[in-house]
Parts: structure tokens; C-alpha cells; sequence
């Protein structure tokens, strides 16, 4: 049995003589028990002294004598039963009765002597035995310090000014040392386990060992591998340990502490075992410990509560929203839910533009040139990997900087009449003439943010920065799509294209602006480097095909 298991079998044993396990604990419980003799012998032995101790009447008015009701070893020897009902179902082995005994001898009667000072030593000797198991990986110890991780990132940090040493980016994480307080911004540490965590000010804390941290106040996030599992976050009033997942804990002055769950589970234990004393806190659930009431609330799961991820050289902090690809298009990290850049790109030549110029090809020709249809990489956006112009009638129509070809790109006219932008960036700049447009605006009409692609046009995303800021390798790509309707009674007919390097994975053709908005769901695998978005108004044209690829996210898995 190793050391992560024994914490976690330390504590089920606990809570079920506590008659406190929830029902997944105990099936737990069970599963740790039934596969491991090793465990159940070390079980067996922790009822046995239980046991004795509650022999010992004499032993119980010594601890009943002692201060403190809610001390945690006194609970545990007056309080706990061997015969609790989680403790009976774990296939205890009973001694058998009625053994046989001993042949009566005439040597007269003797009585043994008990003496009642040897009585208390032998049961406070239990009990400091019992302490050190179960309590002991509540507490941190007074360790020797080393090296147990990296701070691996800082963003606008400003430390305590009484600090003894500042630490920088890069500097070492030693265990046992002095609190940091961080008075301002935030931090990333990256512990020896392949624990990474994040610490959002203002916080007081302390590395205890690269699989323990101590929360004085503050939030902080913490992802741990599988190899890590039984990492534990202590606090004032309660220990949060780890069953593997990604969680945050929140730990307020006042004593009260928050756990939010996003991936997998925790055990979520107070040190004041009165009520509900620990709970099993499920994926995308949260519980709250409230020192006024003294026990564990049920409270609402808040997704972005934690910072999860820094970078400083790009100033940005994801906090597990999903990606807003129309904030990126305009120049954002797409981490905003309202766009505060006005930036458009020209699909004919992958330029930045600080305006929405509805252009006229009927008069001017001078981009229907051979590079106009290549791919044009967007140099100046890290998530942008290039822009085109899709015409099927040229030959191999490329979608991406790696040359991924649109196999099933349909031929057009070749025109793309506007620049690709987001619909919160414009309220359209009407050849070069801005014009408000209460009715027809197709911002106003779409009602959220949204990638405004007039056709004939393509984008595609790299997903590489993406994976960067999230540090996970699969998304979900959620979108919607519809025809904006204009102020002209011509509206054409469109069609709308997804693919993922190169392969379709989503067309609605013949769109207009009579049908309702379609919305879609596309799963994207580790091996996936590029998304690309198409509108397409086909050989007939495509006059007030005004196209949108509403709400597309990028969630990660």
C-alpha cells in the first residue's frame, strides 16, 4: 500500500467510525479494502485498538476529564463504534466465541491486580498511536527544507514588503519554508509531483512538501496528474485531498473555505468533526465549509471563480472560459466577452484593417489577380493562421500555412465584397461612409458576438496557442450559424463550410435569410492543428449574403 492510498484509507477509516461516509465513500472504502490484504490488516488493527480503548471505562473518565469537546482525539476514542454500520460491511473479521478453555486448576482464586495509572498510560499511548495515523496528515510537520518545485510564471506580482527574500521567476520552491504573502497579482509554482498550481492575490501560503501546500487566505488552483493523486491543500479549518482532478480552493480570513471541482473529485474534510464532518466533492459541484454554522454547505459551481493559467508575456489569464474566436479576429486573446479592438482582416491579402470597407467589384478589378486566392498567413495574430478567398474553378484551393487543401470547395465568383470581422467591432463602415442602422445593422440583428464572413471568404485558426493558455489537448467547437437579412430585397443564398485541417466536418448549403439560426457541436482531437470557417455564395453571386458563424467557442476538454 502506498503512501497516497494510506492517506486516503486514513481518512475513510476515520469518517466511517465517525459514521459519517457519504455513499460513494464507502463504496470506496470497500474497493480500497476487498483489493488489498495489506489494507486490511492495517484496518483491522486500527478497530482493535478503537476497540480496546472503549473496554476501558476507566480510560474514558480520563479523556472525559480533559478540555476541549471538540478535540479530535477525544471524539474519536468516546465517540467512534467499531459496530458502526460502514465499519460492519467491510468484511470485518470477528474472534470466534466459546473457545476452549482452560482446564480448571485447585490452586484457589487469584485476582490480577490493575493498576489504574498503568491503565491511562497504556490508553493515552493508543490514543497517541491513533493521533499520529489519522491526524498527523491534517497538520503539516515541522520537515527539514529543500527543493520542491519552480515558480514558474509571475504576472503584476508585488509581494510583502516584510518579506525575508523575493522570489522571481524561475527561483526555487522550498518546502517548510516561511509563508509568501503575495499582496498583488498572480503566480504559477510547478511542484517535483507535476503538480502545477496558481495563486491568485491576495494570498498567504506555504509549501509544506511537493505534495502539500498550506492556504493561510487567497485562491488557488491546483492540477494534479495522475501520478500526483492525494496532493492536499490545507487550510485553517480543513484539509481538501486530492482523488485526482483540477480544483480550486478559495480560503477566506475569516475561516470559511470554498472547493470547486472542475475535473474529477476530492475529499473535503474539517478539522471540526461535528455534523457533516467531510464530503466527497464531485466534478463540476462546489461545497463550502461556514465556520458561523460549523458545518459543509452545497453551494453553486462557478467555472470562472480560479485563475488557471497565466501568461505574462501576452498579458493573459484564463480562468476555464471557453475561447471567443470572434475576439480573436479582432485582435483579442479571446478571452473577453466583449470585443475592445476594432480590428478586420482582408481575406485577399491576410492584412490588418482598422475599418469594414463593403467594396464594389464591378468597378474596380485590381485584386482579381492569381494572389488573390492563395492562402495569406496573418502574421500579426498568434491565432490567426491565415486568411483566402475560396474558388473551387482555381484548382487546389488551400486552407491552411501547412497546405491543407478544401477538397470539396465549390467554384465562385471570386469576390469577397467585405472584410472578415467581428460583429461587435462595426456598426459598418457602408463604403467608407459609416451609417448607423437601427434595423438592418446585422450586429444588432444577431444579437451576440459572432465572425461576420461575407462570402466568398475563409479563415483558419491555429489551435496551437489555444492548447498554450489552456494546457489541454481537446476542445469542443460550439457555433451557430445564420444569414443576416439586409436592407435590400435581393438577398442570395449562401453556404457555410467547417473544416479541420482541411477535412469538412460541417456544411449547410443554400442559406437564406428567412431560415433560422443553426447550431452545432464539433469535437476536436489532440491531433488537430488547424479550424477553418467558409462562406460561399456560389456561381450565381453573393450580393447581401451577409454570413455569420455566431458564438463560435473553443471549450476545453
Amino acid at each position: 500500500m502506498d503512501k497516497k492510498t494510506a492517506i486516503e484509507l486514513n481518512f475513510l477509516l476515520a469518517g466511517g467510525m465517525e459514521g459519517g461516509l457519504s455513499g460513494g465513500q464507502r463504496s470506496r472504502l470497500n474497493e480500497l479494502l476487498e483489493g488489498s490484504e495489506s489494507a486490511r490488516s492495517y484496518a483491522l488493527e486500527i478497530f482493535r485498538i478503537s476497540a480496546g480503548l472503549k473496554k476501558s471505562g476507566k480510560a474514558a473518565e480520563a479523556f472525559q476529564q480533559r478540555p476541549g469537546p471538540e478535540d479530535f482525539t477525544q471524539k474519536f476514542i468516546m465517540n467512534n463504534s467499531i459496530g458502526s454500520p460502514e465499519l460492519l460491511r467491510l468484511g470485518r473479521q470477528e474472534p470466534e466465541e466459546d473457545q476452549d478453555q482452560p482446564a480448571e486448576c485447585d490452586c484457589g482464586e487469584q485476582r490480577r491486580r490493575v493498576s489504574i495509572p498503568n491503565l491511562i498510560l497504556a490508553a493515552c499511548s493508543a490514543a497517541a498511536l491513533i493521533f499520529l495515523l489519522l491526524w498527523a496528515n491534517l497538520a503539516p510537520g515541522s520537515l527539514p527544507s529543500e527543493q520542491v518545485g519552480v515558480l514558474s510564471e509571475v504576472m503584476d506580482v508585488r509581494w510583502a514588503e516584510d518579506a525575508e527574500n523575493i522570489p522571481e521567476k524561475g527561483d526555487g520552491v522550498f518546502s517548510n519554508s516561511n509563508p509568501l504573502t503575495l499582496n498583488e497579482g498572480f503566480v504559477e509554482i510547478d511542484l517535483r509531483s507535476g503538480v502545477h498550481l496558481t495563486i491568485e492575490s491576495p494570498a498567504s501560503f506555504e509549501v509544506i512538501s511537493d505534495d502539500q501546500i498550506e492556504l493561510k487566505y487567497g485562491n488557488i488552483y491546483a492540477s494534479v496528474p495522475k501520478e500526483a493523486v492525494g496532493f492536499q491543500v490545507t487550510t485553517e479549518n480543513s484539509k481538501i485531498i486530492d482523488l485526482g482532478t483540477e480544483f480550486g480552493v478559495s480560503q477566506e480570513i475569516s475561516g470559511d473555505t470554498e472547493v470547486h471541482v472542475s475535473k474529477g473529485r476530492t475529499t473535503f474534510i474539517t478539522r471540526r468533526f461535528i455534523n457533516t464532518n467531510n464530503v466527497e466533492v464531485l466534478e463540476n459541484t462546489a461545497n463550502r465549509f461556514d465556520v458561523s454554522e460549523g458545518r459543509i454547505l452545497e453551494v453553486e459551481f462557478q467555472e470562472d471563480k480560479f485563475a488557471r493559467r497565466i501568461i505574462s508575456e501576452q498579458n493573459i489569464i484564463w480562468r476555464g472560459q471557453p475561447i471567443r474566436l470572434a475576439n480573436t479576429v479582432s485582435g483579442g486573446s479571446g478571452l473577453n466577452d466583449i470585443n475592445s479592438k476594432s480590428d478586420s482582416i482582408i481575406p485577399g491579402t491576410g492584412e490588418i484593417a482598422s475599418h469594414l470597407l463593403l467594396r464594389n467589384y464591378g468597378s474596380n478589378n485590381a485584386e482579381m489577380k492569381d494572389s488573390h486566392f492563395e492562402f495569406h498567413q496573418v502574421e500579426s495574430s498568434p491565432f490567426v493562421d491565415g486568411v483566402f478567398v475560396p474558388n473551387g474553378s482555381k484548382g487546389e484551393c488551400k486552407v491552411s500555412s501547412k497546405g491543407d487543401i478544401f477538397e470539396d470547395c465549390p467554384p465562385t465568383d471570386g469576390r469577397f465584397w467585405t472584410y472578415i470581422c467581428n460583429t461587435q467591432s462595426f456598426d459598418v463602415d457602408y463604403r467608407g461612409k459609416e451609417k448607423q442602422r437601427q434595423r438592418d445593422n446585422f450586429r444588432i440583428i444577431s444579437g451576440f458576438s459572432g465572425i461576420f464572413i461575407h462570402p466568398n471568404a475563409g479563415i483558419t485558426f491555429d489551435l496551437k496557442p489555444f492548447r498554450e493558455i489552456t494546457e489541454e489537448k481537446t476542445f469542443r467547437f460550439k457555433f451557430s450559424t445564420l444569414v443576416s437579412p439586409s436592407d435590400s430585397p435581393d438577398n442570395g443564398e449562401a453556404d457555410f463550410w467547417v473544416l479541420t485541417d482541411g477535412e469538412l466536418r460541417y456544411k449547410r448549403e443554400n442559406v437564406t435569410a428567412e431560415m433560422e439560426t443553426e447550431s452545432e457541436e464539433i469535437y476536436i482531437d489532440e491531433n488537430t492543428e488547424f479550424l477553418t470557417l467558409v462562406t460561399t455564395g456560389g456561381e450565381s453571386g453573393n450580393g447581401n449574403d451577409r454570413c455569420i458563424f455566431e458564438e463560435p467557442v473553443l471549450i476545453a476538454e
